[in-house]
């Protein structure tokens, strides 16, 4: 079998849930289904950030994550990566989330 003309990894494709959401809720379920096709949720700030290499795609795996990276920092009462930080919630950083490939371990 000869390979393809991209090396492509598979993409899970999700329906959009049924029952109305809120914006918090839509905008988690797109984290969710982003992180399943190896993107990072700030991906939406960041574009084209990819999940570290090693980062565990499932919330309870084993694995780099944010709250091991020397870049998550806090700015007030808020999570953020010093990648990138802004004043709006879409930037606000979750501890569990899975290291992206700029993913710097705490010394």
């Amino acid at each position: 079998m000869s390979a393809g003309l991209f090396d492509m990894e598979p993409t899970v494709v999700a329906a959009e849930p049924v029952e109305k959401l809120s914006a918090g809720r839509k905008r988690t379920w797109k984290r969710e289904v982003g992180i399943a096709n190896g993107m990072h949720p700030l991906s939406n700030v960041i574009p084209g950030l990819r999940l570290h290499v090693d980062a565990p795609r499932e919330r309870d795996a084993a694995g780099p994550r944010c709250d091991d990276c020397c870049h998550a920092t806090r700015s007030g009462d808020y999570n953020k990566c010093d990648l990138y930080i802004s004043g709006c919630e879409s930037s606000d950083l979750r501890l569990w989330w899975p290291a992206c490939t700029r993913f710097v371990a705490k010394p």
